[in-house]
């Protein structure tokens, strides 16, 4: 899709496709969360997915939209590499936002065995007695760290 821009820099075609993944990310990850939270309240995939999808879609949709607006005051810098990167990046957000609304509750509720498999159990910890010293400390503990640091500065 960066073809109709005619020519992007090559530092541009390098970085924009990990910093589209780290923008884009969290949409697919907030729609799958409230999925699962769906999921335990509703036992249909379709009816859940819907639930989700109607409870998240204003939140990922401002996310996105916030970024989108946010890269696209980059193609104001003096540079040329800001028009190249607010541009290709801007468009791949919208194109990660159509992909999560349209194409991923298709895949998640096709292959929702599979990922049902691969949830993995919570962490418990038992650390009852650090749990108990930290009760017990948690006044005394930062005040002693205030006054380290405080001697570290000095």
């Amino acid at each position: 899709t960066n073809y109709f821009m005619g020519q992007i820099c090559f530092v541009t075609n390098a970085i924009c496709a990990v910093l589209q993944l780290a923008l884009s990310m969290d949409y697919s990850i907030v729609l799958l969360h409230r999925y699962e939270y769906e999921k335990t309240l509703t036992p249909d995939s379709k009816i859940a997915m819907r639930n989700a999808l109607s409870s998240t879609y204003v939140a990922i949709l401002s996310s996105s939209l916030t970024t989108v607006a946010g890269l696209i005051s980059l193609v104001f810098m003096k540079f040329s590499i800001g028009y190249d990167i607010g541009m290709v990046l801007a468009k791949s957000i919208v194109i990660s936002l159509l992909t999560v609304f349209f194409l991923m509750p298709s895949l998640i509720i096709l292959f929702n065995k599979p990922i049902q498999k691969t949830v993995h159990k919570p962490i418990r910890f038992k650390y009852k007695g650090l749990l108990k010293f930290e009760r017990k400390t948690q006044i005394v503990v930062p005040v002693i760290l205030v006054i380290l640091l405080l001697i570290l500065i000095a």
